[in-house]
């Protein structure tokens, strides 16, 4: 059993030792990457992406196995980047934030006509209104979940003009 554990804690360092560089190469091909081609640029960042992945994982090995302390001293980074890292090589789909929102909303031709005029009319009555506001607006008006960027993009289309308070 111990060889096992010294034969895999062997493999393991083997694999570490060609990986660990890549952090410190990465950082050197960064720098020569205004040299390159367009398509050799965007095949390199692709290697080096999948290094850089590669190398983190292997963070999350090596914490599982050796422990946090341990994994922040070989790897010298940030307890929050090994925590990061063991989470996710023990649980692939775990993401550290939600991914949220609506994506790739396709609104019915009525649903839009009715977006449209009801912004007409919010935007005369409150000039000086951001685009989130009215986005709720709109949506507490026709029931019709629009954003900002939405509202933004229909006053662009339609070629009005708004004078807007910032959403900060």
């Amino acid at each position: 059993m111990e060889q096992k554990i010294e034969d895999h804690k062997t493999s393991l360092y083997l694999s570490l030792s060609l990986v660990a560089p890549t952090k410190h190469l990465i950082l050197i091909l960064s720098n020569t990457f205004h040299a390159m081609s367009s398509s050799y640029l965007s095949q390199t960042k692709a290697a080096m992406q999948k290094l850089q992945k590669e190398y983190n994982t292997k963070i999350g090995e090596y914490c599982s196995i050796y422990g946090s302390e341990s994994a922040q001293k070989f790897f010298s980074v940030s307890e929050s980047k090994v925590k990061y890292w063991l989470r996710r090589f023990n649980d692939p789909e775990w993401h550290s934030k939600p991914r949220g929102g609506h994506r790739n909303h396709v609104f019915t031709a009525d649903q839009i006509r009715l977006v449209v005029q009801t912004l007409a009319s919010l935007a005369e009555s409150h000039p000086c209104t951001s685009y989130a506001k009215l986005a709720n607006m709109v949506e507490e008006r026709t029931g019709t979940r629009v954003s900002k960027s939405t509202v933004r993009k229909v006053f662009i289309q339609n070629n009005w003009r708004h004078v807007f308070i910032s959403d900060r």
